[in-house]
């Protein structure tokens, strides 16, 4: 079985640092941003690691109460009880729930035009696919690079 030898959280290039491929990739960057439209994002803006108690779900907190003007983020939770409790220290009504569970998710879809969030996304992705518990020992992630999801929210005071 193979074993790293280091614990593998960050940037490929930075866990195996390659010469020939980080030159190769930033080619590519600098023809992809000529290329793609800026606001399509090849994935999340935003990756939070850490281990428990560093401020993950703290941090996903702030991220849905900086939500731009004439934008509307949700916040999915492992559970029902941390959606109520998020919502509750906001402030926001029952009815207009900006954090909601994976489960709600799951049985009611995604809104329209919603930016999403996870926090617990490893528990998240075992109970959806009832991996038993410490199973789960690789997520990747493909993260939006610096130059995508620069599109500017339309401010109804300039329309």
């Amino acid at each position: 079985m193979w074993k790293p030898a280091v614990k593998m959280i960050g940037s490929p290039l930075q866990i195996s640092p390659d010469t020939e491929r980080e030159t190769q990739l930033e080619r590519h960057r600098g023809y992809r941003q000529q290329l793609e439209a800026h606001d399509t994002l090849d994935g999340p803006e935003h990756v939070i690691v850490g281990e428990r108690q560093e401020g993950k779900t703290y941090l996903a907190i702030r991220w849905l109460q900086d939500t731009p003007r004439g934008c509307r983020r949700v916040l999915v939770t492992l559970d029902r009880n941390l959606a109520d409790e998020i919502n509750g220290r906001l402030g926001i009504p029952y009815g207009e729930a900006r954090a909601i569970s994976f489960r709600q998710l799951l049985n009611n879809g995604p809104e329209q035009g919603a930016e999403y969030g996870f926090d617990e996304l490893d528990k998240i992705l075992a109970h959806v696919f009832k991996i038993p518990g410490g199973m789960l020992r690789l997520l990747t992630i493909c993260t939006a690079a610096p130059w995508q999801g620069t599109h500017e929210w339309a401010d109804e005071d300039d329309a």
